[in-house]
């Protein structure tokens, strides 16, 4: 498969930071000659058919992350798949340990959401919220959309400390919100202009801790020049 140069900086975040997860136990040896790894598969997919992804991850000792163990995991490539429902299809089939949907308010967001999390039931992506917010998308430490959120939402932030996927925050896109009861998972996602926006919208980690959820969110920013 062709890397285009663009790709690149989404691809990397998300290979840095998944590289991070003690649960990575994928090699990248293990990889069949027609597959590649999913990150630069959906890359590709993302500049063949104009969609994009967003990725919900749960991090807990007793469960193995699919989306952590994508810097090694080989997805088949096919010939079939020509168009996003047809995508869709194939990452349900692949993607056994997660749910794959698409936006309905937009068909070209295809989220991925890691099953254990359609099961928590304070998980703050599926809670509703009214909002109105003019101002940056992120990084998120003095400002941007999911610090306005968590004004709302307590068990949602953003990264705010961590490892050098840091470099990838979105410190470039405005947003105008006007949400009325709207999901999180929408309000993070519906109001990015996504022209010229990466592959991956944004990637949220959910932990488990003292029987509350904690979300944190990182946006990836705009296509990195080739």
């Amino acid at each position: 498969m062709n890397k285009t140069g663009h790709l690149f900086g989404s691809v990397l975040l998300l290979l840095a930071s998944n590289l991070c997860g003690k649960d990575n136990i994928m090699k990248i040896g293990e990889i069949k000659m027609n597959e590649a790894i999913l990150t630069l598969y959906l890359a590709e997919m993302s500049a063949k058919l104009g969609c994009y992804f967003t990725f919900e991850r749960f991090q807990a000792d007793n469960h193995v992350s699919l989306i952590n163990a994508m810097s090694g995991l080989g997805i088949a490539e096919d010939k079939n798949v020509t168009d996003i429902r047809s995508l869709i299809s194939k990452l349900r089939h692949d993607l056994q340990g997660c749910v794959v949907t698409q936006s309905k308010t937009n068909p070209k967001v295809i989220h991925i959401i890691e099953t254990p999390l359609t099961k928590l039931k304070d998980y703050v992506m599926e809670q509703k919220v009214s909002i109105t917010y003019s101002g940056d998308l992120g990084p998120g430490r003095r400002h941007g959309l999911v610090l306005e959120l968590s004004k709302k939402l307590d068990t949602i932030g953003p990264r705010t400390q961590g490892d050098n996927t840091m470099m990838f925050d979105d410190h470039l896109t405005k947003v105008d919100i006007r949400a009325k009861n709207e999901k999180a998972r929408d309000i993070l996602t519906n109001y990015v202009p996504l022209t010229n926006y990466a592959p991956f919208i944004w990637t949220a980690e959910t932990r488990k801790a003292d029987g509350k959820s904690k979300t944190i969110v990182q946006y990836f920013g705009p296509k990195r020049p080739q």
